[in-house]
């Protein structure tokens, strides 16, 4: 990919993956506010350690989410409409349900679903060619410090202690999983045919909690303790995404 690129949260979890997927980035000016090197595996970039700052670029895929939704407008404003944006979004913007579509409805019902849904308005309204990304569950390859579902229950799991479910009893959470290999793959070909729209980045699959706790205690050879601490607010107890992207073979 020839454009200019500008990666922000580029040491983050999904930004390093995506990043260590495909040579096609290197090259690119890489942003973040504290950089990780040792989470990718080329030296091939422009490393920038500092704050959300606009940078001259072409593509910008912005995977940085900072908690400062003022903060973080100004920073999309500060690139012209021409520039090719690409927004890390979440399955949190649809709230509730399952077999969510990019045409169904959007009623968020987390503080951070509302956040994002915001967000996305703003691209759409500010880009003439941008792309938004709802991502689904995504796990694997998870290095120090990630918090995913899967990465707490493995270790709980490893470790012989309980995992909590905030439910108030058996299979009442489903989630949609997506491998970080299959996520990078699907993100991959949105970016190098520069899609233009809204788009899940999703497998589609419903698993329930307690199933997911069983197959990684099977995986490791342990057996699973499940305790439940109730609903919190803002909690999602169905979620799932028909996908918009073909998985690749």
């Amino acid at each position: 990919m020839q454009s200019k690129i500008l990666v922000t949260g580029a040491t983050g979890y999904l930004a390093s993956n995506l990043l260590n997927h495909s040579s096609i980035f290197e090259g690119a000016l890489l942003q973040d506010r504290t950089i990780k090197k040792a989470r990718l595996d080329s030296d091939n970039y422009n490393f920038h350690e500092c704050e959300l700052r606009a940078e001259q670029a072409v593509i910008v895929i912005h995977t940085a989410h900072i908690g400062d939704i003022e903060k973080e407008k100004k920073f999309i404003r500060s690139f012209p409409p021409t520039t090719y944006f690409i927004f890390f979004s979440s399955a949190a913007v649809y709230g509730e349900g399952l077999d969510r579509t990019t045409d169904t409805g959007c009623f968020p019902i987390s503080d951070y679903g509302n956040y994002k849904l915001e967000l996305e308005d703003l691209v759409e309204e500010h880009f003439k060619n941008y792309a938004i990304l709802r991502i689904a569950n995504p796990y694997g390859k998870e290095p120090g410090g990630v918090k995913s579902v899967y990465k707490i229950f493995e270790r709980s799991i490893k470790s012989g202690q309980a995992i909590t479910i905030n439910s108030e009893g058996p299979k009442q959470i489903i989630r949609d999983l997506i491998h970080i290999d299959d996520l990078c793959k699907q993100i991959l070909k949105v970016i190098t045919a520069k899609k233009v729209g809204i788009f899940n980045i999703s497998t589609g699959s419903k698993t329930y909690l307690e199933d997911l706790a069983q197959a990684i205690a099977k995986k490791e050879n342990k057996r699973v303790q499940i305790q439940y601490a109730g609903f919190k607010e803002g909690d999602i107890k169905e979620s799932s995404l028909v996908p918009s992207i073909e998985k690749q073979q």
